[in-house]
């Protein structure tokens, strides 16, 4: 998976265990997520363990390069 703007995601690790919402925003080391409240919320990738889309557990470490590099890095 590339780009990650807008799939749904739950935070699976501690201390961010238990947001939910849409990835709306990314940068090397954050996603930004947009809970139901509506309030954006930066979880950090190094360390936090993420479900995207109810089925794809990833460990933010190895998802830790800019958007746009790991586009061209992808098969």
């Amino acid at each position: 998976m590339s780009i990650w703007i807008g799939d749904k995601v739950e935070v699976l690790s501690e201390p961010y265990k238990g947001i939910r919402g849409e990835i709306v925003y990314e940068t090397k080391n954050m996603f930004w997520i947009r809970d139901g409240k509506g309030r954006r919320l930066k979880v950090p990738k190094r360390g936090t363990i993420f479900l995207v889309n109810g089925k794809y557990k990833v460990h933010g470490s190895t998802v830790m390069l800019r958007p746009w590099d790991r586009v061209v890095k992808d098969p």
